[in-house]
């Protein structure tokens, strides 16, 4: 599963506040954008078509019903004209399942990151 989000952030004349920007500076602050019950395994800051931006990389375990499934999650986020930008990609398997996770992630990984790469902001080129 593949999800593009953006949300609004708040402007201080037309700018990120600084405390905005230094979350953005540091991997803990990735950590604390892990889903509630998440557990985080990796975060990285990156580059998203010339935006500073970060790559995070968790798992958590979800319950639907009579269905309990892991989820791992790479999320690539990104600040631009004060909208957050997530590009979210995840592999679900059963709870019984799981121990398949890193194999079956690995497979999808290159996929994620060749969405990742691909990403282009097009009021840049205006």
């Amino acid at each position: 599963m593949m999800k593009l989000v953006h949300d609004r952030l708040a402007l201080v004349d037309g700018h990120l506040p600084p405390l905005t920007l230094r979350v953005f500076r540091w991997l803990t602050a990735l950590g604390e954008m892990v889903p509630d019950g998440g557990r985080l395994i990796s975060a990285k800051p990156i580059v998203l078509d010339g935006e500073r931006g970060g790559m995070l990389l968790f798992e958590q375990t979800l319950q639907r019903l009579d269905l309990s499934m892991t989820v791992r999650g790479l999320n690539f986020i990104t600040v631009r004209s004060g909208k957050m930008i997530f590009i979210q990609c995840m592999v679900y398997m059963r709870l019984g399942e799981a121990s398949k996770m890193q194999e079956r992630f690995g497979r999808f990984e290159p996929v994620f990151r060749l969405i990742g790469h691909s990403f282009v902001l097009h009021d840049r080129y205006k």
